[in-house]
């Protein structure tokens, strides 16, 4: 599962990079200060400038209020990262990362 999780997210982040390019944007990984509404000083002390500026900073998974059993909660982060499926196992939520999650560690259970 980890390798096909490495696999798929090359494979989505090469057609974002060429979608952007081709849209004209440029994609500039590094750390930056803003200086204006248009301008930015990059990691490299070059100054670039456009009309918009996108940030695209990810997200953090949220466990949502401190409930008893929480210290047992992991996210799709750690989950990558399992040396071995669990035996039983409760997901949380409904976006893709869950349905996935479902759908392949459930594969032989009746859907709960």
């Amino acid at each position: 599962m980890v390798a096909n999780k490495d696999k798929e997210i090359a494979r989505l982040e090469g057609i974002y990079a060429v979608n952007v390019e081709k849209a004209g944007a440029r994609i500039v990984k590094t750390r930056a200060v803003i200086e204006d509404a248009h301008t930015l000083r990059l990691g490299s002390g070059e100054t670039v400038t456009a009309k918009f500026i996108l940030i695209a900073t990810g997200g953090a998974p949220n466990h949502g209020a401190a409930i008893p059993g929480i210290e047992h909660v992991i996210s799709s982060n750690e989950a990558f990262h399992l040396p071995e499926l669990p035996r039983r196992v409760v997901i949380q939520g409904g976006g893709y990362i869950a349905l996935e999650f479902r759908r392949h560690l459930c594969r032989d259970s009746a859907p709960t």
